[in-house]
């Protein structure tokens, strides 16, 4: 078999494997809403410490009030994550004590990361109907509809939805966990990306502190 024959083949192989590799990726941009996909990440990672804690939440006080936990796990690391940051995953149950299902959950600070969404398979307990991103790119919604896999039924629990990223670092932040009224729940995110105002008054404090050192120096 010639060099090149041999070549054209290696480069086949490759794109079949990037190929597949690739179909099961479901990026979410600014202002969209897609139907939630099933994928199997998150398929390893290093989890990080501090993470993976189930945290209880409840809604106000009321006719349609429920309470449950909800754990949020941060991996680095993850093979299956095609955008080379952190994968963020939530899992809310609903307490058999709560008198509403649950509807909807927010995740928050995504805004100008990459983000690749989906639930984990084989899914275990309710999948989501939807995933939407907001016009701001902020904040991923989660839809758990009752004409699609079912809303997370009072004593039940969410399969593991998953947010794969390009981010580096995470920091605490609230979801919101909603059916009418709505719960805030302690999570993680991104850390947020610096708003050009934010950078252009923190490189005017860096000039700032570089003048002092030389008048100092003299």
């Amino acid at each position: 078999m010639s060099r090149a024959r041999i070549a054209y083949r290696l480069v086949l192989v490759l794109a079949v494997n990037v190929l597949c590799t690739h179909i099961y990726a479901a990026p979410l941009a600014p202002n969209a809403t897609i139907a939630a996909p099933g994928e199997p990440d998150p398929t390893g990672g290093v989890v990080q410490a501090g993470t993976g804690i189930a945290v209880p939440f409840a809604s106000p006080a009321g006719p349609g009030s429920f309470s449950g936990t909800l754990t949020t796990t941060v991996r680095a690391g993850d093979p299956s994550n095609l955008l080379g940051g952190l994968t963020f995953t939530y899992r809310i149950t609903n307490d058999a004590s709560s008198a509403s299902a649950i509807e909807r959950m927010t995740n928050l600070n995504f805004a100008g990361w990459l983000t690749d969404v989906s639930y984990q398979t084989p899914a275990a307990s309710v999948a989501p109907t939807s995933v939407d991103r907001d016009a701001s790119s902020s904040t991923v919604g989660w839809s758990f509809s009752a004409l699609g896999a079912g809303v997370i039924p009072v004593g039940g629990s969410s399969a593991l939805v998953v947010i794969q990223t390009n981010a580096p670092a995470f920091a605490p932040i609230n979801a919101n966990i909603i059916d009418g009224s709505i719960a805030i729940a302690p999570s993680f995110g991104p850390v947020p990306i610096p708003e050009p105002a934010s950078l252009a008054l923190l490189g005017i404090g860096l000039l700032s502190a570089g003048a002092l050192r030389r008048r100092r120096k003299r």
